[in-house]
Parts: structure tokens; sequence; C-alpha cells
């Protein structure tokens, strides 16, 4: 892979990370308002810095994948591509749905965080808009809605699951109504995912060969796996871990749910190889 090539992995990787963090940390907040408000007091700060932190990784991460598909497109070294980017941003459709990703990730770094979910959707919209959905649909096609909704939801489990496991449930007894909460989003999320998913794989596959003899397939399934991977070890918590933490003996969950984090952050990164990829359907 060309180093552009790597860039735009790499920025898609980071901008998708920092658009999950932020959408778990708002949502934390909303589950520890009111009865848990004493513990939101205390993370309160941990909490603005990760999405001040967030906002830079969408704001950077925009910029530097407009920087790279402009390389790309234009079959250039990085460095010549410097020049090239005003007139790709102002005067190309990809281009300018770039610009709307750039403007959207700088107003969710200034934004009041009353303000900061339409940004989120919006901004989860305008890369739906720029996927191998619309390449393939139309920008006004149900493939785009539905790869809008797999952003979001894929945002919310991992989201979720990152900010209550490295910051809000460390060294606090876990409350039980934010852990039953966070069942629950993380289950709901899980089942759109599945069904988006599935949308997607049969929208990109023609044949199920394609599993495992194209590079496209092969990421992908390396994606399911690691999807999958998460999905035992978010039973194992519901059922067993999570239970045991309200009983004292929330040490196995907590760390279940950090092994958790960073497998679906393995599959955010298979996520962003995706999109440097062409699909074989």
């Amino acid at each position: 892979m060309s180093a552009a090539g790597l860039l735009q992995v790499g920025a898609t990787l980071l901008l998708n990370a920092g658009f999950a963090w932020l959408g778990g940390s708002l949502l934390a907040r909303r589950w520890l308002a009111g009865a848990h408000a004493p513990l939101l007091e205390r993370r309160a700060w941990r909490l603005r810095q990760g999405e001040t932190w967030a906002g830079l990784a969408c704001l950077c991460g925009s910029l530097l994948c407009m920087w790279a598909a402009t390389a790309l497109m234009a079959d250039v070294a990085l460095s010549e591509a410097v020049g090239m980017l005003p007139m790709v941003l102002l005067h190309t459709g990809y281009g300018q749905a770039g610009l709307a990703a750039i403007a959207a990730a700088g107003m969710l770094l200034l934004a009041p965080r009353a303000a900061r979910l339409p940004l989120l959707l919006l901004f989860a919209l305008v890369r739906a808009s720029v996927s191998h959905a619309s390449d393939g649909h139309g920008l006004f096609s149900m493939a785009v809605g539905v790869e809008w909704l797999h952003l979001l939801l894929m945002g919310v489990w991992l989201g979720s699951v990152g900010v209550s496991a490295w910051l809000v449930l460390p060294d606090a007894a876990p409350p039980g109504a934010y852990l039953a909460t966070l069942s629950k989003v993380a289950t709901l999320a899980l089942a759109g995912i599945v069904a988006s998913g599935a949308f997607n794989v049969w929208q990109r596959l023609d044949t199920p060969g394609q599993l495992l003899g194209t590079p496209f397939g092969q990421a992908l399934t390396v994606k399911l796996a690691l999807f999958a991977v998460a999905l035992l070890l978010g039973a194992y918590n519901r059922f067993a871990g999570f239970p045991r933490a309200l009983a004292g003996q929330g040490a196995a969950a907590l760390l279940v749910l950090r092994i958790e984090s960073l497998v679906l952050l393995g599959a955010l990164a298979c996520a962003a190889v995706l999109t440097s990829l062409p699909p074989p359907g």
C-alpha cells in the first residue's frame, strides 16, 4: 500500500475513533445524570478533556483523509497533493463532501455540548455520503441510509464501551442503573449492526467465495471475526460480569470491558482498511 493509502487508512481510523468517543461521552453524561450525579462530577474534567481530544481527532482525521484522497485521485505524491487540495475541496463533489465533514468536525470541537448530538448525526451522514454505498448507489439511496445507521451504531457500541471501560468505571463502584443501561444500549446497537452489516455485505459481495478470495473480502472477514469476539465478550458481561460487579466483584467485568473496547477498535481499523479497497461486488 502506498504512503497515501496508509495515510487514508490511519486518518479514517482516527476520525472514526474520535467520533465514537464523542458519542460515548455524551451517552455517559446522560446515564450518569441525576441519580449518579456525584460520579459524573468526579469524572467531569476527564470527560471534557476526552471530548476535546476526540473533537480534534475528528477534525485532523477529516483533513488528513482529504489530503490522502487528493493524492490517490491525482496519482501523485503526498507532497504534490498539498497544492492541489484547495481545488479538490472546492470544485469536486467528493471534495465538497470532505469540506462539509471538516466543517462539521470543527463545529463538534467548538460547539456547546447541547449542540453536539445533531452535529454527530450530520458528521456520520457526511461520512456515509463518501462511502462505497454512495459510489455504487448514489447519495440519495437506501444504501447510504443503511451505511449512516451502521456508522452511528458502531460509534454507539464502541464509544459507550470505551468511555465506560477507560474513564467512567475505573476506581468507582459501578452504579447498577448505569450498567443496565450500558448493556441494553449495547444490545440494541448490536442488533442494528448485524442487520445493517448484513445488508452491506449483500450489497458489496456477489458470492460467499469473495470473502476469502479478494482483499476486500479478507479484510471484511477479519472485521467480522473481531466483531464476533466482541459479541462474546459483551455477552459474558451482560450475563455474568455485570451481575458480579454489582455484588462487589467488578474486576473481571472491567477487564472484559476493556478487552472488548480494544477488539472493537481492531474492527474499526479493519473498517478503515475497507474504505481504501474497492468492493468486488
